[in-house]
């Protein structure tokens, strides 16, 4: 019920507060563009056939280069993500957000941002390669185990997702910190994790077919204000437990 409420709030506040909420959604999605046409135009003829012949490349090369220069566009990618959560939670917090303080969030998020986007992407690379290597190679069947392993740290990677821009604006954290801050809310507070996962497929289904309109308008600004109001909970609950555990001390 937890992330449904914040959900329904986030769209409730789009709807309501529309022309606020969406100025650092169109700047996001502006400052994704390149990446986003990148990541189309490399893997679109990998899940739709194609008459054109493929290109020579062996896979291996053809992986490496699709990774060398989506590190290259997650330079803009990257900061505009950490500056769309920062939005996200300022407005969430009552505070005056504008296309200014967008772009004053992005220049303080700048390397943070890039380094999290980057490692994020390094992560799935390694997680993907072990996969499909263990999977797909002559190896013992014994060993061929391990593609399960790392099939379920790619599921694992997709559940912290909503943690990770999240934990780095709210709590001012490195990107290491991020990581373990994130790795240790998904794992103890499994039914929010895994309910921020159904609550996220639902919204990619309902944008997909308007893509082109939900996209620069509203996409990325609603899953940023779920994730930052779900952790915004969190961080609630685990100070009044603490409140909590500090009176029940000083009482006996």
């Amino acid at each position: 019920m937890l992330v449904f409420n914040v959900w329904r709030r986030a769209l409730g506040m789009h709807y309501f507060e529309f022309f606020t909420v969406i100025r650092g959604n169109i700047l996001w999605a502006i400052l994704c563009l390149p990446l986003f046409f990148f990541s189309s135009d490399a893997l679109l003829p990998l899940v739709v056939e194609s008459s054109e012949p493929a290109e020579e490349l062996p896979p291996f090369f053809l992986g490496l280069r699709f990774l060398v220069y989506s590190l290259v566009l997650l330079a803009l990618a990257g900061p505009a993500t950490a500056a769309l959560y920062d939005f996200a939670a300022s407005n969430l917090a009552g505070d005056h957000v504008s296309m200014r303080s967008y772009w004053e969030s992005l220049k303080a998020n700048f390397i943070r941002g890039y380094f999290l986007a980057a490692a994020n992407l390094l992560i799935l690379a390694a997680l993907v390669l072990n996969f499909w290597f263990y999977l797909t190679a002559d190896v013992p069947q014994l060993m061929r185990i391990l593609s399960i392993l790392f099939f379920w740290g790619i599921v694992f990677w997709v559940a912290i997702q909503p943690y990770l821009f999240s934990v780095m604006i709210r709590l001012d954290t490195s990107v290491l910190q991020t990581y373990r801050n994130a790795v240790l809310l998904a794992l103890d507070n499994l039914g929010v994790t895994i309910s921020l996962f159904a609550v996220q497929l639902v919204m990619l289904f309902f944008f997909f077919p308007l893509i082109a309109i939900a996209y620069p308008v509203l996409a990325g600004s609603i899953f940023a204000h779920t994730h930052v109001g779900v952790l915004n909970e969190l961080l609630d609950q685990y100070e009044e437990k603490r409140s909590a555990d500090e009176a029940a001390q000083s009482d006996s």
